[in-house]
């Protein structure tokens, strides 16, 4: 099949790998990119760190004050943002599991080893507000932006025309901001109606959503919000339509 990844450069590049191992054409069209910002964290009563996606372990990777937050133990969710954490210099990585609902989970059973407040490496606008959540179960939270995303302003102009001429088989969403820029831009490059060819990949239900205001589209979405359920999607997909 021929594939459109919208994931972000830096998570993009394993993405397409592991969907070319399958045999798959890829094409490479970032909706959004990271922008990683440096600001004044408030560490005083801090006692470990939390990071729901790889994006907050790159975004302390030149602040200036890195020193004392590679001191910290720092929660992850899943081994893939966890290995990152342990390349980026961190010794105490906690490594729970790929959903950041379950990493609330997990920080609470270890709740009383920790002395302090848990602070959140988070993007501007996360999925799921891990702090708030944090609070709610009782354990002192707070949340530090340390990157925020800026969206794409319009589709390649080789994106485009593979979307005219009818070439991809299947677009990966996997978010919802993602799926709601994707959808502008389709729109406003006057493509809604050659969007209705490939079928949707979505990591979950809300990454669906914005696909209805382009009209009849069809969708598979991951039984659970871990990429090991896109590649099973994918190799669903590709053996049923026979590409």
């Amino acid at each position: 099949m021929h594939i459109l990844v919208t994931r972000p450069e830096a998570d993009a590049a394993e993405t397409a790998s592991r969907l070319m191992a399958r045999g798959h054409r890829l094409s490479l069209a970032p909706m959004i990119e990271p922008e990683f910002l440096a600001p004044a964290l408030n560490l005083e009563q801090a006692g470990a760190l939390a990071v729901t996606s790889r994006n907050g372990v790159r975004g302390i990777t030149l602040h200036p004050q890195r020193s004392a937050l590679l001191r910290l133990p720092l929660f992850a969710v899943g081994p893939a943002t966890g290995a990152l954490a342990r390349d980026a210099g961190f010794a105490n990585v906690i490594e729970g599991p790929k959903g950041a609902r379950e990493l609330v989970l997990l920080i609470a059973q270890r709740a009383r080893k920790v002395v302090g407040t848990i602070v959140h490496l988070a993007g501007d606008e996360p999925a799921f507000d891990l702090a708030s959540a944090l609070c709610r179960a009782g354990i002192p939270a707070q949340a530090e932006v340390v990157y925020r995303m800026r969206p794409a302003s319009r589709l390649p102009a080789d994106t485009a025309a593979l979307f005219r001429a009818g070439a991809f088989d299947a677009v990966l969403l996997m978010s919802p901001r993602t799926a709601e820029i994707f959808v502008t831009l389709i729109k406003e490059g006057g493509l809604t109606e050659a969007a209705l060819r490939p079928c949707y990949i979505c990591l979950s239900p809300r990454d669906a959503e914005p696909l209805k205001a382009l009209g009849d589209v069809r969708t598979a979405v991951a039984a659970r919000p871990h990429f090991d359920e896109i590649l099973a999607l994918v190799d669903h997909l590709s053996s049923s339509s026979g590409t």
